[in-house]
């Protein structure tokens, strides 16, 4: 066989070695394991390691669109009230009974620091200024203050998963488009 082997090309001798399972394990090209892709190092996130610092566990939840990760769950319903179709998987802090997130630690509901005071809104005086009054309503709570009231949209949602924002009540046959009143072009 050996005088045969000599007159193949080399990677016919190969072949030929391997499928007799011959002893020259020399001739066998050696297979060396690729090292797995290097694993990026994740930016660790503040509010998680806050949440973790104050006796929570980070964990997620299905919250209305437009919620952020880790927003306060301290004070009422909160921001996952809403139905499935109008929600996405945030991140959150879930904190130790008796306590509630604030936005920066698990805290005793009564010292949960309060919500800002919202300096002076100029569409408060667009809707005014349009021949509306400013009130308050229950609307979804993915909504901020002065939402359209052109459609249903905003404020159509159920009193569970809706908050309180202040909207502009428009004159009767108009409605607010999100800066004037407008007429109502609804049959």
């Amino acid at each position: 066989m050996t005088t045969r082997l000599r007159s193949l090309p080399l990677v016919g001798v190969l072949v030929l070695l391997a499928a007799c399972g011959g002893d020259d394990h020399s001739a066998t090209p050696t297979r060396t394991a690729t090292p797995p892709p290097a694993t990026p190092t994740a930016t660790p996130n503040p509010l998680a390691q806050a949440c973790r610092d104050s006796g929570g566990a980070v964990g997620s939840a299905a919250c209305c669109l437009g919620t952020a990760d880790f927003a306060s769950s301290c004070g009422g319903i909160g921001a996952c009230g809403c139905a499935p179709s109008a929600s996405h998987q945030v991140a959150r802090c879930e904190c130790p009974g008796g306590t509630c997130w604030s936005g920066s630690a698990c805290v005793a509901p009564a010292t949960a620091t309060p919500t800002a005071t919202p300096a002076p809104d100029p569409l408060a005086q667009a809707c005014r200024d349009s021949g509306g009054t400013v009130s308050s309503a229950l609307c979804c709570l993915g909504s901020s203050d002065f939402p359209a009231t052109c459609d249903i949209g905003a404020c159509g949602c159920a009193p569970s998963a809706s908050h309180q924002v202040a909207r502009c009540d428009c004159p009767n046959g108009t409605c607010w488009n999100g800066s004037d009143c407008v007429a109502d072009l609804a049959p």
